[in-house]
């Protein structure tokens, strides 16, 4: 039985923007890809209360984080979290120009 999630992996001229229902597993991609890539930034594109969590994180809360400082790497790094998150177990349900849209299988 898959678990139900979701992630929209979106990029741009300004970085790559990862909305996801499962944000420990991008925290965990992000150290991964920071290996590669040292100077990346990552940061949360709405407020979210790290010292006080929401009670609803335990469900799978949707949160939206953007990825940036890659060097005009941002398509390369937008499928780099594909690729990584069909290695976990994730597919892909939806494709469109610069978006791509996952769930666990």
């Amino acid at each position: 039985m898959s678990e139900s999630g979701y992630t929209r992996i979106t990029w741009s001229g300004t970085g790559v923007y990862v909305l996801t229902t499962h944000r420990a597993t991008i925290i965990e991609m992000i150290k991964e890809l920071r290996e590669t890539l040292p100077d990346l930034s990552a940061t949360y594109t709405g407020y979210l209360e790290e010292g006080t969590p929401h009670p609803m994180d335990l469900y799978q809360r949707e949160v939206e984080l953007r990825i940036s400082k890659l060097d005009t790497r941002d398509q390369q790094v937008a499928f780099w979290f594909v690729q990584h998150l069909c290695q976990r177990g994730w597919e892909p349900f939806q494709v469109g120009r610069d978006e791509y849209h996952l769930r666990p299988k």
